[in-house]
């Protein structure tokens, strides 16, 4: 915790949390190397568990992003009703593996870098 690119600064149970750059974040832009991230100050994230509460919130632009795994038939009807919505399809579960950055060896920033780019290699 505190090494990644993001800190946590607000949580609402089952409601929302807000996640702030953490500006002491060692990574950099791999295409622009004079250039750190995270780029973006602060993301807003809304825990949404009802589907049609999402998907309304979603064709009206109140969010930007639904990964409530959505059905085939879901996609078709927003995409008929809403073209204007960019669907991209992810394949894949998303890995996350948070090592206690206090203990040796990832208390070695170079062993954390390291192994996020075996990470991103796979």
């Amino acid at each position: 915790m505190g090494s990644g690119p993001f800190i946590l600064a607000d949580w609402v149970d089952s409601s929302s949390m807000v996640l702030t750059a953490n500006h002491s974040y060692w990574g950099v832009d791999e295409r622009f190397p004079q250039n750190k991230v995270p780029y973006v100050n602060e993301i807003n994230v809304l825990i949404i568990p009802n589907t049609s509460t999402a998907l309304a919130a979603m064709r009206t632009g109140k969010i930007d992003f639904d990964n409530s795994g959505l059905t085939p038939t879901v996609v078709t009807a927003l995409q008929k009703t809403n073209p204007e919505i960019n669907i991209i399809k992810v394949n894949g579960a998303v890995l996350d593996i948070l090592p206690k950055s206090s203990a040796a060896p990832f208390n070695n920033l170079n062993v954390r870098i390291a192994a996020q780019q075996a990470i991103i290699c796979l």
